[in-house]
């Protein structure tokens, strides 16, 4: 693993976001099995602006949890013993969820999360966004780890998923 800061290139080795998916950009900072720091450079351009809102582009509150979510992720595979980092870690649930402000271009968000209950294979997790010293977005993350099979990858790949 490289050392800090992670770009893309390194948070993709440890979530199976790609391209527009992965929101996450940097991770500044991570404390294994205590909290991590992750940024998002917002940008004129981001897919996730397109069409919110025209002539006055806000980066959208699920976005916003989205990156929590995704640092989350990588705090839990930092923390976990290497053979249980391919289980899959999926967002279960949100709690106490607050947008304070708007994040638009030209923004750095600044992600912090913290774990704050451990019992496998459920996590809980407090998150919080900022533009400089600004707290602009808090929640807290319920998260599960999955096996490949609970993640249902191994049915969808094959089209055998659930479906119609």
């Amino acid at each position: 693993m490289a050392t800090l800061p992670f770009d893309r290139a390194e948070i993709e080795q440890m979530l199976p976001h790609r391209d527009v998916a992965l929101i996450l950009e940097e991770v500044l900072e991570v404390k294994p099995g205590d909290r991590a720091m992750g940024l998002r450079r917002v940008r004129i351009g981001d897919s996730f602006l397109e069409g919110h809102f025209p002539g006055q582009p806000v980066m959208p509150g699920s976005a916003i949890i989205e990156c929590m979510a995704q640092l989350a992720g990588v705090l839990t595979y930092m923390t976990l013993p290497d053979p249980m980092r391919r289980e899959g870690v999926a967002l279960l649930g949100l709690d106490r969820t607050r947008f304070r402000r708007p994040v638009c271009p030209g923004d750095d968000l600044v992600i912090e999360v913290s774990i704050v209950q451990r019992r496998d294979p459920i996590w809980k997790f407090r998150a919080e966004a900022r533009v400089g010293d600004e707290k602009v977005a808090e929640a807290l993350l319920l998260a599960g780890l999955l096996s490949k099979e609970e993640r249902g990858l191994s049915s969808h790949r094959s089209g055998q998923g659930r479906g119609r």
